[in-house]
């Protein structure tokens, strides 16, 4: 996944060049596990325990209890709701077990896959940012940008 520039064209560092970049990517990921303002998981396929892709809360903001959620998902495994799957588990526990306020996310707008896996978990769209990011081949995106409340979310598990 980390290789592949259909996945990671969607993010700000690219694809990875070398093996070296994805051991000190990894390095990075297990170092930050003992602070609190950083949860970063893994996707696996359920039967096989096959790594299919990453999720992550980042971006805490301890003022306003607010934070960000990315993820990624292998090319072989797009468009087969484990996206959803993922999203719908992190912003569960982020405001059930977290009491984190706000969730907010955001895709480049070349990528409206995302965006419908945004919406399918609830999240509303809440405009869109001219260059709000510079990619790895140096290009200027603009993105999309959504987010949750937590009293939003826990309103319509109630009704669920």
């Amino acid at each position: 996944m980390a290789f592949d520039d259909r996945v990671m064209d969607n993010l700000i560092k690219g694809a990875h060049k070398s093996v070296s970049e994805t051991i000190e990517r990894v390095t990075e990921i297990v170092n930050k596990y003992d602070t609190q303002e950083f949860c970063y998981w893994g996707i696996e396929l359920k039967a096989s325990g096959e790594l299919i892709g990453a999720i992550d809360l980042f971006k805490f903001d301890n003022m306003t209890e607010n934070c960000d959620v990315g993820y990624s998902i292998g090319y072989k495994w797009w468009n087969k709701g484990y996206g959803t799957e993922a999203l719908r588990a992190v912003i569960e526990f982020g405001f059930r077990h977290m009491k984190i306020h706000k969730i907010s996310a955001a895709h480049n707008t070349d990528n409206p896959a995302s965006g419908k896996i945004m919406r399918k978990v609830g999240m509303e769209h809440e405009g869109t940012i001219k260059h709000m990011i510079r990619n790895a081949k140096n290009h200027y995106k603009d993105c999309a940008v959504y987010g949750l409340l937590q009293e939003d979310y826990l309103k319509t598990e109630v009704i669920k």
